[in-house]
């Protein structure tokens, strides 16, 4: 259901297409978790757009692995399936290699990279604490000029 509903970031708004709406209530909490968690990582690191363009100051746009991720971690435990899916992926040696994950645009299983982009914040938060995921973010946050 994430895929195909439209998080308006300039407008802090998120459209949940009723047609994809499955009828279940845990899918559409999961997918409204993850939605707004990337409406206030993007708040984070971008807390006034029309600033950031005008005065040619961006920030490194974080990997794609580490917003969903996050936004996947945020909505949840992972489920049975993600669970079973990073399983097959061990066992059939189909991992997604992690220089991969910053696009995935070009992988054929889009739902495996969520569970990996998943697991590896679940491994940061697990090994050096949830606070380490903020200090991240924060890092992330560091701007730099493109008049340089």
């Amino acid at each position: 259901m994430t895929h195909q509903n439209l998080l308006h970031q300039k407008r802090n708004r998120l459209l949940i297409n009723k047609l994809l709406f499955s009828g279940s209530y845990s899918e559409l909490h999961h997918t409204i978790t993850h939605e707004v968690t990337h409406i206030f990582s993007y708040q984070i690191l971008y807390p006034d757009l029309f600033e950031t363009i005008i005065t040619n100051q961006f920030i490194a746009q974080p990997p794609l692995w580490f917003m969903e991720g996050l936004a996947e971690y945020e909505a949840g435990p992972i489920r049975a399936e993600g669970e079973m899916v990073l399983r097959d992926a061990v066992l059939e040696g189909g991992f997604i290699p992690l220089n991969q994950l910053s696009d995935f645009s070009m992988i054929d299983n889009v739902y495996l990279a969520y569970q990996e982009s998943r697991s590896l914040i679940d491994y940061i938060a697990k090994t050096y604490g949830e606070d380490k995921l903020t200090v991240m973010m924060r890092k992330f946050t560091a701007r730099i000029s493109l008049d340089r």
